[in-house]
């Protein structure tokens, strides 16, 4: 571990202290890579925006256009770079999940403490972490057809399985790595890589839940 002083950088003119946290296209980076701070930083925004759409709310249209302005101002927020949470704690997940609520009580005219399940149907809205799964599941489709950007097909290789009768399951790994990233838990210190360690394992569970769900259909 590095120490505060080993960190800070002497200048003629002062000492440059090191920051715990790195910007980058938007996205805070602690150096645990927990995006504590990042889900903080949304959530201020967002609970700021929803504050002044509440206030105009009575002169817009009731679903419309307040679904429109929190799609602009909320939705927009949550889902920017949201495969970087897929490896988060579930606090900061449930941080984000708090917004999401808020904006559907907001669209539907609900009280601040009313069941929202039911909202979130009715809007069609995927929870947040559900949310992150489908960017993921998008993402390695996009591998797997070839039409994701070069860099993240370079960083995944597949490995063909046996041959299944109903689905054709794969397991991916990293390029840069021979272990199997298809698993629950994986170590690895490289941002960039979140997406491709939390990516197959999404993929790969919901191949696994088709084929389920396939073998339970009736025999007609």
């Amino acid at each position: 571990m590095i120490s505060q002083a080993d960190k800070d950088l002497p200048l003629p003119s002062g000492t440059l202290l090191a920051s715990e946290t790195a910007h980058n296209l938007g996205v805070i980076i602690d150096q645990q890579q927990t995006f504590d701070e990042h889900a903080r930083a949304c959530s201020r925004a967002c609970y700021c925006h929803l504050r002044r759409i509440r206030q105009i709310r009575r002169f817009i249209d009731e679903l419309h256009s307040s679904r429109l302005l929190v799609h602009a101002f909320i939705t927009s927020r949550l889902d920017y770079c949201n495969g970087l949470f897929a490896k988060c704690s579930v606090v900061v997940r449930q941080r984000l999940q708090r917004i999401q609520n808020s904006a559907a009580r907001l669209v539907c005219a609900e009280p601040a403490f009313s069941q929202v399940t039911s909202l979130l149907r009715r809007l069609h809205w995927l929870p947040v972490a559900r949310r992150i799964t489908y960017k993921l599941c998008v993402l390695m489709f996009d591998v797997f057809h070839g039409t994701a950007p070069e860099y993240l097909t370079r960083s995944v290789q597949s490995l063909q399985r046996p041959a299944s009768p109903v689905i054709n399951t794969r397991q991916f790994h990293c390029a840069t790595d021979k272990d199997t990233i298809c698993r629950q838990f994986v170590d690895c210190r490289r941002s960039s890589c979140l997406d491709l360690i939390a990516g197959p394992h999404q993929e790969h569970s919901v191949a696994l839940g088709l084929l389920s769900s396939y073998k339970n259909l009736p025999v007609r």
